[in-house]
């Protein structure tokens, strides 16, 4: 399970998939960092959008939507990554 750099709103983050939750943190230059669980139970879709510049990934739950915009390549393996564990 890897560590992804994510863009998310002009801000710098990162998400990693932990047994059966994605882990969302946002870096903050003081105090703790913002941090999110999105269990994976909740996640109806993802989706792949290319762009020049770095790949959006779109996570949608019943409560939100969440995208987050990594390089190419991690951005593919993040959504098959999401894709396996949420199906399992």
């Amino acid at each position: 399970m890897a560590k992804y750099a994510i863009k998310e709103d002009g801000d710098n983050g990162s998400v990693e998939i932990d047994r059966d939750e994605i882990v969302r943190t946002h870096t903050r230059r003081l105090g703790r960092d913002d941090e999110i669980r999105i269990p994976l139970r909740t996640v109806t879709s993802v989706e792949l959008d290319r762009q020049v510049g770095g790949d959006v990934v779109t996570v949608k739950t019943p409560g939100a939507t969440y995208e987050w915009k990594l390089a190419d390549d991690d951005a593919k393996q993040l959504a098959a990554e999401i894709e396996t564990f949420r199906t399992r």
